[in-house]
């Protein structure tokens, strides 16, 4: 009805498409009421805090890294998977057989949710952000059609090249990273710094 001004759910939604996709993107109350956006406003799902991940996303072969990170993010995806595969890894009895050095990918499963986003290392520097769309998967036979070659997964959306941000490679700030997948608790670490500047940048284009 005109003259009402936005309902509860248009304010409360969570935005539905990427930074910089002018006039596509609804903006936070914070805007409407003349405040400015802040970055939080601006990035979080409504329902919860973001939090910022690492992920690098090639398997054993470190030697194949920009290829598996390339088509992994061009098919829309993140993933990640085990030397011999547990199952799905929402299943109770699947988790029990996880060996302890992979431990840490529940934090897939478990923690991930759309909204956060996740810094793509590969061979110690900056790939990409992307931000998590969807929800976890799990197939019991690699897909190799969809790009992937993991059998966990989810989502992405609104990918960022770092090689777009920094075109210099003189200028590429290396952050050496050995596990597969972390989040990031730590606001003074180098890697939460750059995504936080790195939306902060996207936020206006």
């Amino acid at each position: 009805m005109p003259g009402l001004g936005p309902g509860i759910h248009e304010l409360l939604s969570p935005t539905p498409s990427c930074p910089g996709d002018e006039g596509k993107h609804r903006h936070p109350p914070s805007v409407m009421l003349g405040l400015g956006p802040s970055i939080h406003e601006l990035f979080n799902c409504w329902e919860g805090k973001m939090t910022f991940w690492r992920m690098q996303l090639h398997p054993a072969d470190a030697e194949s890294s920009i290829k598996h990170c390339v088509e992994s993010l061009a098919a829309g995806y993140v993933g990640l998977d085990f030397e011999e595969d547990v199952g799905d890894l929402l299943i109770q009895e699947n988790r029990q057989r996880i060996p302890s050095k992979h431990k840490d990918f529940l934090g897939f499963s478990d923690e991930m949710k759309p909204g956060d986003h996740v810094l793509i290392i590969s061979h110690h520097f900056p790939f990409a952000l992307a931000r998590v769309k969807g929800e976890y998967n799990f197939i019991k036979h690699r897909a190799t059609e969809l790009g992937i070659w993991f059998r966990h997964f989810r989502e992405v959306e609104c990918v960022y090249y770092y090689a777009d941000r920094v075109t210099n490679p003189k200028n590429w700030e290396m952050l050496t990273m050995t596990d597969t997948i972390s989040p990031l608790r730590n606001a003074e670490k180098a890697s939460y710094r750059l995504i936080d500047a790195w939306l902060s940048d996207v936020s206006h284009i």
